[in-house]
């Protein structure tokens, strides 16, 4: 069953991170997650009103699903094109 969080995404040179958010909805330092982009299999993206950016990791661990709504669709655009999505 897939898991559903709330949170931030940072996309640097080297990884994608992943941190939560406060019930003030600002980032918190908690790391939920990180992914090395050499260690990115691919990535897929549907635009729509809701866009989601999938990433599979190479070592066959279940994908990411980074869904963003019609507000930061632009935003999501920039993160699709800067991991590479076919």
């Amino acid at each position: 069953a897939a898991m559903r969080n709330e949170g931030f995404v940072v996309l640097t040179s080297d990884r994608l991170l992943c941190l939560g958010k406060t019930s003030a909805g600002r980032p918190t330092s908690e790391l939920r997650a990180s992914l090395d982009r050499t260690d990115i299999a691919s990535v897929d993206y549907k635009r729509g009103v809701t866009s989601t950016i999938t990433v599979v990791p190479t070592t066959g661990d279940t994908a990411l699903a980074l869904t963003c709504g019609l507000m930061i669709r632009s935003s999501a655009d920039a993160m699709a094109q800067a991991l590479g999505a076919g």
